[in-house]
C-alpha cells in the first residue's frame, strides 16, 4: 500500500512540475509594438481596415497597440490617429473573454466572445461575433495567432468569408517601440 501511495505522489509532482513548466514557458507579449508590415490578403470581414486591424483582436492590433500581460490575461490597448482607445482583455486559461466594439453609426455595441489558447509558444485568439444586419443573423469567426521571435510581433490574422465565401489570411508584423 506505501508503495501505491509513493508511485501516485511521484506521479502528482512529476505533473505539476510539467504544469509549472509549462506555464513558465509561455511567450509574454509585453510591451509596446509599431507596426511594420501587413499584407498577405485584404481586409475581410469586420472592417478589419486593411492595416492589419484583426477584428479577432476586437481591432486591438492597429498601427500601435500596448501589450500587457501576466499570468492570467493578455490585454491589448490600441490607440487610433484620432486618439480614441480601446482595450481587450483575454483569459489566458482558455475560458471565455467577452469584450465589445462601438456598434455602427451608434448602434448596439457588438460582443467579441473568444477563447485564447495556447500551442507552444504561440497564443491562438479564436473570437465569435454575431450580428443582425437588417434582420438577417450573421455570424462572422476570426482567429489571431500571436507569436514572436525577438523585437518582433507577428499577427497572423484569419476572418471567416463573408456569406460564405473563402477565408482571407492577412500577416502583420510589429517592431518593439523603443
Amino acid at each position: 500500500m506505501m508503495q501505491r501511495v509513493t508511485v501516485a505522489v511521484v506521479v502528482m509532482a512529476v505533473g505539476a512540475w510539467g504544469w509549472a513548466a509549462h506555464a513558465e514557458a509561455q511567450t509574454n507579449f509585453s510591451g509596446t509594438w509599431v507596426q511594420a508590415s501587413s499584407g498577405g490578403g485584404a481586409a475581410g470581414g469586420m472592417g478589419g481596415g486593411g492595416r492589419g486591424r484583426g477584428m479577432g483582436m476586437g481591432g486591438a492590433f492597429g498601427e500601435r497597440v500596448v501589450v500587457t500581460q501576466d499570468a492570467t490575461t493578455l490585454k491589448a490597448t490600441n490607440t487610433q490617429p484620432d486618439g480614441t482607445s480601446t482595450t481587450f482583455t483575454y483569459l489566458l486559461d482558455g475560458s471565455e473573454s467577452r469584450n465589445s466594439v462601438p456598434g455602427r453609426q451608434g448602434g448596439e455595441p457588438i460582443i467579441l466572445v473568444s477563447k485564447a489558447t495556447w500551442a507552444g509558444d504561440k497564443l491562438s485568439i479564436a473570437t465569435t461575433i454575431n450580428l443582425a444586419f437588417g434582420g438577417n443573423a450573421m455570424t462572422f469567426q476570426m482567429t489571431d495567432v500571436l507569436s514572436l521571435d525577438g523585437d518582433t510581433l507577428t499577427v497572423q490574422s484569419t476572418r471567416s468569408g463573408m456569406r460564405g465565401g473563402e477565408p482571407t489570411v492577412t500577416v502583420s508584423t510589429y517592431k518593439k517601440a523603443q
